[in-house]
């Protein structure tokens, strides 16, 4: 049987008032202490996902907001449970593959249905599964082409980068 468990936690976090500020009256926001979990019962590995954010209200249409959270995925459970060639579960043990996560925002209701919204952002990835020997192979890439992969033997060594600028334009 395998089972992932995924748990979340809000430990401390404001929002604004009705006026909108926070407490004391400040146009503060934060959210410092949200925490994620997951379990997994194949690998018998965990891990924690600190998360924190902030935002601050520049006047009763606009704010900037920053952001940080860890986040973490597992490799599918077909590539966990490739078998190597002598019938060896070398997936098995993986760690989650680890990403932190950053960003900057700022949102704008336009008019009262109509909200702009820019964000940066920046993610640097660790603990991705590769082949031990250089390869162009990443566990990132996988599912890219709909097809599965029988990589066995993976370590978990693979590092990457994103980067970019998000804008929405939103009706209400």
């Amino acid at each position: 049987e395998m089972r992932i468990s995924d748990w979340s936690s809000d430990v401390c976090s404001s929002d604004l008032g009705e006026n909108g500020k926070g407490t004391g009256g400040s146009p503060m926001t934060t959210s410092p202490n949200q925490t994620h979990a997951q379990y997994l019962d194949l690998s018998e590995r965990g891990v924690l996902e600190p998360r924190a954010g902030a935002k601050y209200l520049l006047n009763s249409r606009s704010s900037v907001n920053i952001g940080f959270g860890i986040h973490h995925q597992n490799i599918p459970t077909y590539n966990m449970l490739s078998r190597d060639a002598l019938g060896r579960e070398t997936n098995r043990n993986l760690p989650f593959a680890r990403s932190q996560h950053w960003v900057l925002g700022y949102e704008n209701m336009l008019t009262s249905s109509l909200r702009l919204k820019l964000e940066a952002y920046y993610q640097y990835h660790d603990q991705i599964g590769v082949t031990a020997f250089p390869s162009s192979f990443s566990m990132v890439n996988v599912g890219a082409s709909f097809a599965p992969s029988d990589e066995s033997s993976l370590v978990a060594k693979g590092t990457g980068t994103n980067q970019g600028i998000e804008l929405t334009l939103e009706r209400n």
